[in-house]
């Protein structure tokens, strides 16, 4: 019986020990470790003295998917500025904020808004009627000093940010040396056959085009010959080290309006120095024409 009494005794001793231990590894309630989380995320936002490249890779489209770039600059009274490519930089607001995850919040205007209406001409050409998505609510994934992963809420469009250097915010596709607009000139040749023979008719090519960057680094979708002939897009392929032309092939629509396993890139070649990239490439029409196509592209 005394045995049984010293155990009773004892229990509470055991339950204190207990709590206490419980207190040791919890010191502060949730709301308050949350708190701690969203202050170091906004800490790491505002501390990047040049700002933030934003890359955003859409939701909603298949294949090879289009990437946008940002310039962000956050500041600890929950404004950001914005710029994309050369416009007038933007100020708007944002917020941090805990629900399931801790979110960033772009609340009022900025540049991301453009892309809910992005270039038509380039994704009717190359995605059809395929529309891509974009978020204005981000779960952190993770963030550093250097990086903080981003992903969509709603949509689950992509993004990261990377600590900007002090040229970048006037230019923000830098993570996209490629893109941009290059003037074309050239000449496209379109026989009255399969097979080129005879005269054929000849279109000058002296334009401008639109490259865009894909989610891959160091790839592009550039416009495709001559509107008057024909309409629809190139991928190319960059090497990151020599920045010179690695690959060249026909885009999902491109394919979609010559005879199956007609395309051909007969050759193709660059100049980084020079900003320059010559291609020459064929195909058989849906009109059974054997096409040619040669251009020499300069980066403006």
């Amino acid at each position: 019986m005394k045995r049984y009494l010293l155990y009773i005794l004892l229990l509470p001793t055991f339950f204190s020990c207990g709590k206490s231990k419980d207190d040791s590894v919890f010191p502060e309630t949730p709301d308050q470790r949350i708190e701690k989380v969203l202050k170091d995320y906004a800490a790491k936002l505002t501390a990047a003295p040049y700002g933030w490249k934003m890359k955003v890779i859409p939701a909603g489209v298949s294949g090879d998917v289009h990437s946008y770039y940002f310039w962000m600059r956050f500041n600890d009274g929950n404004r950001v500025i914005s710029r994309l490519d050369n416009k007038e930089p933007l100020e708007s607001s944002y917020r941090l904020k805990a629900l399931q995850r801790p979110e960033l919040i772009f609340d009022t205007y900025t540049y991301l808004d453009d892309k809910i209406d992005p270039v038509g001409a380039i994704f009717a050409a190359y995605f059809g009627s395929e529309v891509p998505l974009f978020d204005f609510e981000f779960e952190i994934i993770s963030a550093t000093t250097d990086s903080i992963i981003l992903n969509g809420k709603y949509s689950g469009s992509k993004a990261i940010l990377l600590r900007a250097s002090p040229t970048d915010s006037t230019n923000s596709s830098m993570l996209a040396p490629h893109a941009g607009t290059y003037n074309a000139v050239g000449r496209a040749l379109c026989y009255s056959g399969p097979e080129p023979v005879g005269v054929p008719d000849t279109i000058s090519i002296s334009r401008r085009k639109a490259a865009v960057p894909l989610a891959e680094d160091n790839a592009i979708l550039l416009d495709y010959s001559n509107e008057e002939i024909f309409s629809g897009m190139y991928r190319i392929t960059f090497d990151p080290g020599t920045n010179k032309v690695t690959a060249v092939a026909p885009g999902k629509f491109l394919e979609d309006k010559v005879r199956p396993g007609s395309f051909k890139m007969l050759t193709f070649s660059s100049d980084p120095a020079l900003k320059q990239i010559y291609l020459k490439s064929s195909y058989i029409n849906l009109n059974n024409q054997y096409c040619e196509v040669e251009e020499t592209l300069t980066l403006k």
